[in-house]
């Protein structure tokens, strides 16, 4: 589809917006303003005329400034995804774009070796399958920032997608025993009791999971992300429920009407993973 690119900052920064005719403008009076400025009157003009304009020499916010408001004065139809040239720069584009927009975009995580486990994290691994998962869903996020080093990294082929996740919910059936070997199989670790983001636990009909990454519905007392807490019931081979469960007394509590297991083996594939593997 015809785009807008935008770059800026050091090296470059590149968002890149597909360009709707028919979008109409909707603008909070910060972004309004802004687009009164003579340059960007002339970039929209340039967009409706040519379909493709570019602007450089932007610095600091100003890009997530013009990004968010080209964008609205097109309607805000089409998904944004910007990239940055730094993988330090994501979480700060994101602020921007969020105090711009007045929403918070997703954000791709690049699979970076963490100093202290000497591997991938889980919560890297998750969250990057379960937005991937999400855009092969066709349903992509309003605007996603992209460290060109997360964009570089490869992706499970769209049909092998399927084979890396897992959705349970109460009254599917389902044999216990295949349940523990996929999340064996799929970079979760049995433990006897749950205690980190990856543990799986099983007591009898009973399997509880600590899905790794960041949950809207799943905070701690002091509002950071820790992950979600799964209690899968079994009754023979049918799940009679799926539960969150409290990491510190075992307790049961709310019902979830599913839940959504992915694959976190992102610092283990082989070289026959791999080759499944497409570019983003």
């Amino acid at each position: 589809p015809p785009t807008t690119r935008v770059g800026h900052s050091y090296w470059s920064n590149e968002a890149v917006i597909p360009y709707d005719a028919g979008m109409k403008p909707a603008l909070p009076d910060a972004v309004g303003r802004l687009l009164a400025a003579p340059e960007l009157v002339a970039l929209a003009q340039t967009l409706d005329r040519d379909r493709v304009a570019a602007a450089y020499g932007l610095w600091g916010s100003s890009a997530s400034a013009v990004v968010t408001a080209v964008q609205t004065v097109l309607g805000g139809r089409r998904p944004v995804v910007f990239v940055c040239g730094h993988l330090d720069e994501a979480d700060d584009v994101a602020d921007d774009l969020e105090l711009f927009s007045g929403s918070r975009p997703a954000v791709l995580p690049s699979l970076e070796t963490a100093g202290n486990l000497g591997r991938v994290s889980e919560e890297q691994a998750a969250d990057r399958m379960r937005l991937v998962l999400r855009i092969a869903q066709g349903k992509p996020p309003t605007a996603l920032v992209v460290p060109v080093q997360a964009l570089m990294q490869p992706v499970p082929a769209r049909d092998e997608l399927k084979h890396l996740v897992r959705k349970l919910s109460g009254g599917m059936t389902m044999e216990p025993e295949k349940l523990i070997v996929w999340l064996a199989d799929h970079g979760y670790n049995r433990v006897e009791q749950c205690e980190v983001p990856g543990d799986f636990a099983v007591r009898g009909g009973i399997v509880d999971i600590y899905c790794a990454g960041e949950y809207d519905d799943a905070k701690a007392a002091d509002g950071e992300e820790v992950g979600c807490t799964v209690r899968v019931d079994f009754f023979g081979d049918q799940i009679e429920s799926v539960k969150r469960f409290d990491i510190d007394t075992l307790g049961s509590g709310g019902t979830l009407p599913e839940v959504t297991l992915v694959d976190i083996r992102a610092s283990s594939r082989t070289p026959a993973d791999r080759r499944t593997c497409s570019r983003i």
